[in-house]
């Protein structure tokens, strides 16, 4: 009985060291987001289309599965739109993934975002918002994230 208890002890720490681990919303270290780039689809008169490009690290040795992000961007300290997103994504352990959402945003009140925008080169953006994963056993879980710092801006 001895010997089988020990090797029950041996295989769960051989899983721990090779990455099986399971997360659990106790010892999840939550993901990290940035604003990558941002993709203009389209501007007119009232505002536009853009893909906004994040970022996320997920610093667990686990794979996270991402169900939704949500979240406020701000340009040039004016608030220019939210991203939404229920499209599944993969967090690979100790890497970052590339997530794409899409983004209406409004030129009003948006002053210099709309000059920042337009032009080519970088942004500086703020952004808040929550990343929803599932732990091992499927227990969604919101981690709030908030990040600043600048982005480039592509055009078709």
């Amino acid at each position: 009985m001895h010997s089988n208890r020990s090797a029950l002890l041996l295989a769960a720490s051989i899983l721990t060291a090779c990455g099986g681990s399971t997360i659990s919303p106790e010892n999840l270290a939550p993901p990290t987001v940035r604003v990558d780039r941002l993709g203009v689809k389209n501007a007119g008169i009232a505002g536009g289309t853009m893909d906004v490009v994040m970022a996320i690290y997920n610093p667990n040795r686990s794979t996270i599965k991402g169900t939704a992000i949500r979240g406020a961007l701000d340009i040039e300290n004016s608030h220019i739109g939210d991203v939404t997103s229920d499209q599944e994504f993969k967090l690979k352990g100790r890497d970052t993934t590339l997530v794409t959402v899409p983004m209406q945003f409004k030129w009003s009140g948006a002053g210099a975002a709309a000059k920042s925008i337009l032009g080519y080169g970088t942004v500086n953006y703020k952004m808040n918002g929550i990343v929803m994963v599932a732990t091992s056993d499927g227990h969604p879980v919101e981690v709030p994230f908030t990040g600043q710092g600048s982005a480039s801006v592509l055009h078709p």
